[in-house]
């Protein structure tokens, strides 16, 4: 699913604070590319050190997932479902 750069990390940070409950902030970064699986990462997690662990495999799992495609807040796509704009020209 395509989601704006600002949900993503609303919802990325609910969801590390899970397993990191010290967590209050990281940097998402946008890699260079088309929009498509895998092109964001998490940076630096502003986090305890009792949970830095913690939360950075919560932070890797989530990126492996590829659950989610970052686009820019205001993007046409965001909320979208990956392929189901190709599959709608056929």
């Amino acid at each position: 699913m395509y989601v704006a750069e600002t949900m993503l990390l609303t919802l990325a940070l609910e969801i590390v604070r899970m397993e990191a409950p010290t967590c209050i902030g990281f940097d998402l970064h946008l890699l260079p590319g088309p929009l498509r699986w895998q092109n964001w990462r998490i940076g630096k997690l502003d986090v305890g050190v009792e949970d830095y662990g913690a939360a950075r495999d919560k932070a890797d799992e989530m990126e492996a997932a590829r659950n989610w495609i970052m686009v820019p807040d205001g993007h046409p796509l965001d909320g979208q479902v990956y392929g189901r704009e190709q599959a709608a020209r056929w």
